[in-house]
């Protein structure tokens, strides 16, 4: 296939998948099913992703002197963001199954996709940022990383990011009908910088898949699938038996689990928009279809935000063991509590 052939076939997926959309989300009665099964799996899922990363922070954020601590919370911090942001997705789906509170619903489309672009960006970087970091870190021990640089980056790339998203917003989005409006803002999260290239190279080419999908995803993707490689030959080239051998090997399975993760679920919606530009099916881009636009660009990365800590506390010596003293705690306070209050019922 040509170059101008795919992009005319790329960008009429494209155009016909938002046609799709629309009455699955304009109509939810058909589609009840499915907005339920959102409304509970964002729910779940931002719930304990809140809890779990809060107790991330609470734990990491007194060793905030050093750089992988320091990348820890900051990366606890957005992902519990981006629980609080799950939240708000099943809200916005409640309300748009109770059609008589749309008002309620125009408040809260626009700061939901605002936190949904901005909080996906950000946690891919750090989680990049926490990549490199680590592999000096096994690689190099005694290596210097220049503190004041991280910080630097992880303040100023999440604030570059924001202008784009908010001038896309209110450029974009809102120049189209207002339905096309709200359900862009909550489903294409995946696209940010698509109205900047399309003013730079003309509405008639197709590069915002490879400027909004390629710099923010899968380059990141691939960086840390290089610092893995690389993490992995450092940690287990020269083994030894003994528990320091063994340490080096449950190092390497915990790293291996969170880059899988962080790859897999940042890669979801790069690889949907590919199937969408290269299928020359036009059966492909259906209402049913549609529905994966929202999934891999929001649902899938709040996954990611729930796994990472999950790993992190379950295979983590120090962490878990904190987390099994505290839950033990608390359950022995809840038990504590419900027996006064029997004993005065009494």
């Amino acid at each position: 296939m040509s170059g101008n052939a795919s992009t005319v076939v790329c960008l009429e997926n494209t155009t016909r998948i938002w046609y799709a959309l629309q009455p699955a989300l304009a109509n939810p009665a058909q589609f009840t099913l499915t907005a339920v099964t959102l409304v509970i799996i964002n729910g779940l899922l931002g719930i304990y992703t809140i809890l779990a990363n809060a107790f991330v922070i609470d734990f990491y954020r007194k060793k905030i002197g050093d750089i992988v601590p320091l990348l820890y919370t900051s990366i606890g911090t957005v992902d519990l963001v981006t629980g609080i942001t799950a939240l708000m997705h099943s809200l916005i789906f409640i309300f748009i199954l109770a059609s008589s509170c749309s008002s309620a619903l125009d408040y809260l489309v626009v700061p939901t996709g605002l936190f949904t672009m901005w909080m996906v960006r950000v946690s891919v970087f750090f989680n990049l940022v926490l990549s490199i970091s680590r592999t000096i870190n096994i690689v190099q021990p005694f290596a210097f990383i220049n503190k004041k640089l991280v910080v630097t980056l992880l303040v100023m790339v999440p604030l570059l990011w924001l202008p784009l998203i908010v001038w896309q917003m209110t450029t974009k989005y809102s120049a189209n009908n207002y339905m096309e409006f709200k359900l862009r803002i909550i489903t294409s999260s995946s696209l940010v910088g698509e109205v900047l290239v399309h003013k730079i190279f003309g509405p008639s080419h197709n590069p915002p898949i490879i400027f909004c999908l390629f710099f923010p995803f899968i380059l990141p993707s691939i960086l840390c699938l290089i610092s893995l490689a690389v993490q992995m030959r450092a940690l287990l080239r020269k083994n030894t038996v003994g528990s320091t051998g063994d340490a080096k090997v449950r190092a390497a399975q915990t790293i291996f689990l969170l880059t899988l993760v962080f790859v897999v679920c940042n890669t979801a919606s790069s690889t949907f928009w590919a199937a969408v530009c290269l299928s020359l099916d036009s059966s492909f881009v259906s209402a049913e279809s549609a529905i994966w636009v929202y999934v891999t660009s929001s649902t899938i990365p709040f996954l990611n935000s729930a796994l990472a800590p999950t790993i992190m506390i379950v295979r983590g010596k120090l962490i878990f063991k904190r987390f099994a003293v505290s839950s033990k705690t608390n359950a022995q306070s809840t038990l504590d509590l419900v027996t006064v209050e029997k004993t005065d019922a009494c």
